[in-house]
This record gives structure tokens, C-alpha cells and sequence, in this order.
């Protein structure tokens, strides 16, 4: 997968959200409506393996009450150059497991042009 932005989808048992994913180098940084995610990932081919943790900066309606403010994921999956398709899971907490998918939004370097008047 190329540097950039991508859409993000994800689905575990109890949720199924989206928002946006920023890779950079081997850097992720992304946001949904519930949580803050920052990580690493490395490219082996077409698969993509990688950790990132997840902090919950706002609570949501029906959250189980095991699942703490921060915890981290592995994930592991394949990717071509603008999409991925991975599997998650938290190691500490078996019972978060799911699936997620990226899907390109744009470049990092794109101009900004400014508001119109």
C-alpha cells in the first residue's frame, strides 16, 4: 500500500465503524467516532502485519465494560497499491477480534488551496 489517505472500515462483534487512516512510512495514524489509533506497520509483498493501539476517546452506547480506555491490536493482511484487507485482534483480550478494510482517499502531499470567498 502506497502512503496516504484511506477510508477505514471495521467490524468486530459489538461494533462496526469507520473513519480515516493516514499511512506514512510505515506509520498509521487514524480516527473513528469512538476511537484515537496509532501504530506500525511493515510491508512483506502483498501482506501488510503491523500493532496499533487504539485509546477510546469517547464512550459508546452498549461498550462491554472489559474492554479498557487503550488496548492494542495486531493486524495481518493482504494489499495491493490503493486497498487493504486485514484481520485484527487484541492479544491481551481474545473476545476483540474482527476484520478491517482500507481504501484510498488521496495523497499526503496534496495542496491546499484555501476556502473560497
Amino acid at each position: 500500500m502506497k502512503d496516504g489517505f484511506y477510508r477505514l472500515h471495521y467490524k468486530t462483534a459489538t461494533l462496526a465503524t469507520t473513519g480515516v487512516v493516514v499511512l506514512d512510512g510505515g506509520y498509521l495514524f487514524a480516527c473513528d467516532r469512538y476511537y484515537f489509533m496509532q501504530g506500525e506497520y511493515r510491508h512483506r509483498g502483498n501482506r501488510i502485519e503491523g500493532n496499533v493501539t487504539f485509546t477510546r476517546h469517547t464512550d459508546r452506547p452498549g461498550m462491554l465494560a472489559i474492554i479498557p480506555r487503550t488496548f492494542n491490536l495486531a493486524l495481518s493482511g493482504v494489499s495491493a497499491d490503493q486497498f487493504g484487507q486485514f484481520d485484527v485482534w487484541c492479544p491481551a483480550i481474545p473476545l476483540i477480534r474482527g476484520s478491517a478494510t482500507f481504501t484510498w482517499l488521496g495523497e499526503l502531499n496534496a495542496t491546499y488551496h484555501g476556502f473560497a470567498d
